[in-house]
């Protein structure tokens, strides 16, 4: 590995673990903002000497519902960026969902619905945390399109098939597709479309490199119409 490929590696980790605090942030707001709106009316109970014990239980049990949601998340961005060098078996559709998770609340606050395709026996052996930063950035890259227009309806469709020795999954938007012109560039490093301080330009390329270096598959992309399209091929392995 050359020293410039070792530069732009450190760079998109810096640049991965900024996006992902950013996620953490956007997850945790909602959930916060419930248990202060909870703990507000416990007080001002309190204040009005209005002691309701079954209101009184009811916010609790609301806040403690929040405290599981708030620690799930850190678990799960937790598990993200352990790294895990070993393959394991893991459920496809699981594993998309999962990844899926971790930006749910982006997805729903920009009313972009993700379209889930995939039969539940599908299954692969690969490395699973690997397999979700790619998911992330391609999930991340399509809601970034369509911030970009004012489409009503924006769906991401995400699917996968089975052949006999790789399984590939297609990650597809409809925000407009990708001008011809540089669809040839997307995964080139530093290349961006969106203005600097909301792309880095490092998520395609290292999500390519992550394919084939860490995974022995590829990751390709296709322009059809209004529609961009991008698959991931894992290739199985043992």
């Amino acid at each position: 590995v050359s020293q410039k490929d070792k530069f732009i590696a450190k760079q998109s980790r810096f640049a991965a673990l900024g996006e992902m605090i950013s996620m953490i942030a956007h997850q945790w707001r909602q959930p916060l903002t419930g248990m202060g709106m909870s703990v507000n009316n416990m007080l001002l109970d309190i204040d009005l000497e209005d002691m309701d014990e079954k209101r009184f239980k009811e916010n609790l049990e609301l806040i403690n519902l929040q405290i599981g949601y708030l620690s799930t998340t850190i678990d799960d961005f937790k598990n993200f960026f352990k790294p895990n060098a070993e393959l394991e078996e893991v459920s496809v559709l699981k594993l998309i969902q999962s990844s899926c998770m971790v930006i749910d609340s982006s997805l729903r606050s920009n009313a972009i619905e993700i379209v889930i395709s995939i039969d539940e026996n599908i299954k692969v052996l690969t490395r699973k945390n690997d397999v979700t930063q790619i998911i992330l950035n391609l999930v991340k890259n399509s809601m970034d399109a369509y911030l970009e227009r004012s489409d009503e309806k924006r769906v991401i469709n995400i699917s996968a098939v089975k052949a006999s020795e790789r399984v590939e999954i297609t990650v597809q938007d409809f925000a407009g597709g990708i001008p011809k012109e540089i669809v040839d560039k997307i995964f080139d490093p530093y290349f961006s479309t969106k203005d600097k301080k909301n792309g880095t330009g490092l998520g395609l390329y290292m999500s390519k490199m992550i394919a084939e270096d860490h995974l022995g598959g590829y990751l390709d992309v296709r322009v059809e119409g209004e529609s961009t399209i991008f698959k991931l091929v894992l290739v199985q392995k043992g």
